[in-house]
């Protein structure tokens, strides 16, 4: 039965001076969740442990409820305390916290970037899950910095230990892109940022971000490879009379051969910095601009007939053949031969059939 109580525990649990003499059981009603106070007061005074329930909710606060033996000045037990001690902060932040660290595991997942921290006083090394995916390694594995490291070929484990020393000795942070070979033998590529957590002057941590980029090498070298036959083929076309470029679906220009200087009047490095409208009449834009949509469809374009600007501002009759070429990555870049018209256009002007 309940002998007494603080009023701090009248304000917690709404205890009022007529429930001295009930049980103890009274007191659950208003915990949310836990009807077994009695058998655990019980449990105490029988084995004399103190015990410290889990989280309990009153009113929308949270409290840890302790029970331990009371004994008098004659060393007597005389019943139990119960100790209710505000955690409500603490569950609070402990709960943002999960939530934050779930949204960046989420998150890391989505852009494939995982994170990791090293200790430098335990060297102790922690990987977000997202890093062990990456690097295909089990989450319960917890492999040491060596481990690591050997990930990378011989070559570039140099360059990694280069940038941790560098890390440790001064707080220099580092980017690298560096490729590796996974747990399961993949090779992949990878981008990995580093920078120290210092305290009084020295460095105690490393911390840092793991992403994928084997997508996007790959791209890359599939854009490289396209770029250089394209210039090549442009390059082939270079005594040619005719205007030979090479254009994105944009309208930028890759390529500009001497026809096309002495066409237009631009020399090739003034025309790599040009846009579509610098070259074509206002009145042909949009058309042009269509003609491009359409060669995304299709391999060529019928000849065709359309105007364009010189370098002094003149408008140009001009007759155009246009063909399609397409990289590893998906990217289309149209090829135009092109040669002054020699009659006026007619109702032909910029209609391309694919």
């Amino acid at each position: 039965r309940i002998l007494r109580f603080t009023p701090a525990a009248s304000s917690i649990i709404n205890l009022i001076l007529s429930d001295v003499g009930r049980p103890v059981g009274h007191i659950v009603a208003n915990l949310v969740g836990y009807n077994a106070l009695a058998a655990d007061v019980q449990a105490v005074l029988n084995t004399l442990v103190p015990k410290e329930l889990d989280v309990l909710t009153v009113e929308g606060k949270s409290y840890t409820m302790r029970i331990q033996p009371y004994r008098t000045q004659e060393n007597v037990i005389e019943g139990a305390v119960i100790t209710f001690v505000d955690v409500t902060a603490m569950v609070r932040t402990q709960t943002a916290l999960a939530r934050t660290s779930e949204l960046l595991e989420r998150t890391g997942e989505i852009a494939k970037v995982g994170g990791w921290e090293l200790d430098l006083r335990t060297m102790e090394l922690f990987w977000s899950l997202e890093t062990h995916r990456i690097l295909e390694v089990d989450p319960s594995e917890r492999p040491s910095f060596d481990q690591a490291l050997n990930f990378y070929t011989p070559e570039y484990r140099l360059i990694v230990q280069a940038a941790r020393k560098a890390g440790i000795d001064s707080g220099t942070p580092w980017d690298l892109e560096l490729p590796l070979v996974t747990a399961k033998g993949r090779p992949i590529w990878v981008r990995t940022y580093g920078a120290a957590v210092m305290e009084g002057g020295r460095a105690i941590k490393l911390i840092g971000a793991f992403q994928d980029i084997t997508e996007r090498k790959q791209a890359e070298a599939a854009l490289r490879k396209a770029d250089a036959m394209l210039l090549s083929l442009a390059a082939v076309e270079r005594d040619t009379q005719d205007a030979i470029t090479v254009q994105d679906l944009d309208g930028r220009i890759l390529a500009w051969n001497p026809g096309a200087v002495r066409m237009y009047g631009w020399s090739e490095a003034e025309a790599l910095r040009m846009n579509l409208h610098d070259r074509i009449p206002q009145g042909h834009r949009e058309t042009a601009l269509a003609t491009l949509l359409a060669l995304s469809q299709a391999e060529s374009l019928q000849p065709y007939r359309t105007q364009r600007l010189t370098r002094q501002g003149a408008v140009m009759e001009v007759s155009m053949i246009a063909t399609a070429m397409r990289n590893g990555a998906g990217q289309t870049y149209a090829i135009a031969t092109t040669e002054r018209a020699n009659a006026t256009v007619d109702g032909q002007s910029d209609r391309a059939a694919p």
